[in-house]
């Protein structure tokens, strides 16, 4: 399915990663923004929303701002990672997943090469996600900056509960973070470094510029010495404010989107899920679910190995499996995992190895075994060696091919008796084409 976006990028050459690097960086920057301001027209704005009033799905999403990459971590390969993981989780579990992308620096004066990056590093993530781009299930759509719940309380639903839980978590959160202060070496302003937990802050770290010397900035210190700051140094910097406030503004944003877009907020980080289950405690187990699924979609190899573009192709051809494993997958999450507990590669493993991992398993042998006793009666039945079904069963002939040969030895009733056999030695039998986990049986076998 071509998008207006997708035209526009193919209409520039903008189809793969080194064509982005190559046209981004190349071209005369005036040519850059133009083309810019083109791919950034494409981008659906809500504005009309008929069709997204299609029938409410469970699966229906809009991804925050850190699950698509527009918070944390700013390095391009963080961004292009977020974009890899969010497009193996749009095509192993969503029906649509909303993203808002921008293409634009929002640096104060940014710079040509400022602009240049932002907006490749957006372009690469399209990339990334084309192929369900294609499918329609990842949607872009022009993100939003104006639902501060500080700056536009009136645009914001729910405005005064989510500002109570800004504070309440500023608070609560403030002695799991600290912050360092280290001046330039030649004596000039340096960088302020916080440290504090990663599902608040990507990496556990984020470090920041000093543009002007304030108040709070500790004084005569030895030249490029870290000198830890205190609790009223950390309180009047605004920093531990800042990062809470970056989720509050996001919820706020998905209020609307939501409402907008008919779809549901779907984030991949500890904090947001906690901001989301203190907004709506009814929605915890479900951004569990979604955080859990998210680490299953980068940590295991059943959903790593495979091309996106072959995912595809599977969940188009068995849609229906698709379906069933999704809801399976969905329920045995939310009977066995923990409301409250971090979401961890770790944690993700364990509920593949102990839930998922013997299914598949107990679905692979199953296959075989049926295999094993078709191949056994049909030998018998047709009255000839089994290498001549195992020849078509396992050498690729086509049933045009097998019936040929094997009119020439035994004729016509021999081909109906061995028509009937073939049907019963086929890769995965009815039985285990109707297990609720048979689309993962399917990624699985497609990775080796």
């Amino acid at each position: 399915m071509t998008t207006k976006l997708i035209e526009v990028l193919e209409e520039h050459g903008l189809v793969s990663s080194p064509a982005v690097e190559r046209l981004i960086y190349e071209l005369p920057f005036k040519q850059v923004m133009k083309i810019r301001d083109e791919v950034q027209a494409s981008l659906h704005t809500g504005s009309d929303c008929k069709s997204f009033e299609d029938v409410f799905s469970p699966f229906n999403f809009i991804a925050s701002a850190s699950f698509r990459g527009d918070t944390g971590c700013g390095s391009w390969h963080c961004h292009t990672r977020k974009a890899e993981i969010l497009a193996r989780y749009a095509a192993c579990f969503c029906d649509r997943v909303v993203v808002p992308l921008d293409f634009v620096s929002h640096h104060e004066n940014a710079s040509q090469s400022q602009e240049r990056y932002a907006f490749a590093r957006s372009l690469f993530a399209i990339v990334e996600m084309r192929p369900v781009i294609d499918a329609g299930i990842i949607v872009p759509v022009a993100s939003m900056f104006h639902y501060c719940p500080l700056c536009f309380p009136h645009k914001i639903p729910e405005v005064d509960r989510i500002l109570e839980i800004r504070k309440h978590l500023i608070e609560a959160l403030f002695d799991r973070f600290q912050m360092s202060y280290q001046p330039g070496h030649d004596g000039t302003l340096g960088r302020v470094v916080v440290y504090g937990p990663e599902g608040y802050l990507e990496h556990g770290e984020m470090s920041f510029e000093v543009s002007q010397m304030a108040d709070w900035l500790p004084r005569r210190i030895r030249k490029a010495k870290m000198v830890r700051l205190t609790d009223a140094q950390k309180r009047n910097s605004g920093k531990i404010d800042a990062i809470v406030n970056q989720i509050a503004i996001d919820v706020s944003a998905q209020q609307v989107y939501g409402a907008r877009f008919n779809a549901t907020y779907l984030t991949n980080i500890l904090g947001e899920a906690q901001f989301l289950k203190s907004l709506h405690e009814d929605d915890r187990l479900a951004a569990r679910t979604a955080g859990l699924c998210a680490e299953l979609t980068h940590s295991i190899p059943l959903f790593t190995e495979l091309p996106l573009d072959r995912v595809m192709k599977i969940r188009r051809e068995d849609h229906s499996a698709f379906d069933s494993y999704r809801v399976t997958l969905s329920k045995m999450l939310k009977d066995h995992i923990e409301a409250d507990k971090s979401l961890t590669e770790t944690e993700a493993r364990e509920l593949y190895d102990d839930l998922l991992r013997p299914e598949i398993l107990n679905l692979e042998q199953q296959a075989k075994n049926e295999r094993n006793r078709a191949l056994k009666e049909s030998a018998i039945n047709v009255g000839i060696t089994a290498g001549v079904i195992a020849l078509g069963a396992y050498s690729g002939l086509l049933p045009a091919q097998l019936s040929a040969l094997c009119t020439a030895v035994g004729g016509v009733k021999l081909v109906t008796d061995l028509a009937k056999s073939v049907a019963q030695i086929e890769k995965n039998p009815t039985k285990v084409r109707n297990s609720n986990l048979y689309f993962l049986l399917r990624l699985r076998q497609e990775t080796k």
